[in-house]
This record gives structure tokens, sequence and C-alpha cells, in this order.
């Protein structure tokens, strides 16, 4: 009888470590982004009003400024991996917004971490660049 005890606590930690896991803190979330550039000091976003929206556990989709993109991500822990990263082509009206959706577009393309708050997304690239974004609505909630 102890053994069968045993065996079936086993078996529930497995399960309950399988399942269990931390709750993707991205997910289901929308995003407006408000500075980009030297992680140490971004710059404010001009105009366009980009955004991040996180519509799955596993999908993103957002506006540069001038165009739509999307990707698959993985978040765990800190660390943040966007892979198949497309966008449309559409021309930007000014050269200032073709600027801002370069290093956004620049910036998506190398994110390598990000970090949380219940207002606030950052995400880090490759060279010390950042994304600065500030929650849209509640969570799971768009405006």
């Amino acid at each position: 009888m102890k053994r069968m005890a045993l065996a079936m606590t086993a078996v529930l930690v497995f399960l309950l470590a399988a399942c269990g896991g931390e709750e993707n803190p991205l997910a289901n979330t929308e995003w407006r982004l408000v500075a980009l550039g030297n992680a140490d000091a971004p710059s404010e976003v001009g105009a366009g009003d980009p955004t991040a929206e996180f519509t799955t556990a596993e999908d993103m989709t957002g506006w540069t400024g001038c165009n739509s993109y999307a990707a698959r991500y993985s978040a765990r822990e800190s660390e943040l991996r966007l892979d198949e990263l497309t966008w449309t082509e559409a021309g930007c009206p000014t050269d200032t917004l073709f600027q801002q959706e370069q290093r956004m577009q620049d910036s998506l393309a190398t994110v390598e971490r990000f970090e949380v708050s219940e207002e606030r997304l950052t995400l880090h690239s490759e060279g010390g660049q950042a994304l600065v974004f500030e929650r849209v609505g509640g969570r799971g909630q768009s405006e």
C-alpha cells in the first residue's frame, strides 16, 4: 500500500510539473509603442501609433506605423524569440515614419529578451536597442 501511494504521488508530481509551468505573461496582451532606440535612453515615438499584440501564447501581430507585421514567438522566463517575422510592404507617407519603422523592424528582428510589468513591456534587442510599450486596455482586453 505504501508503494502504491508513493507511486501515485510521483505520478501526480510529474503531471503537475508537466502541465504547471509559468503562465505566459505576454499571451493575450496588447501594447502601444512609446519609445525606441538605445535601451539607456530610448527616443519617444513620433507618429504612426505602432503596436504589438500577443494574440495567443505563440502568435503576435502588430503595426509599425506604416505596415502590419506578424510572427511566431516563444517566451521563457525573460528570454523572447521571434520566428517567421513577416510584414507588409506598403510605403510610408513620410521619411520620419519610414526611419521609425526601420528601427522597429531591426529591433524586432534581433529581439533577445523582455521585461514586463502591469503597464509596461520592454523588448531588448542585440546591440543595446529597446522597444518600450505601454499596455492598451486591461489584460486580454483591447480599448
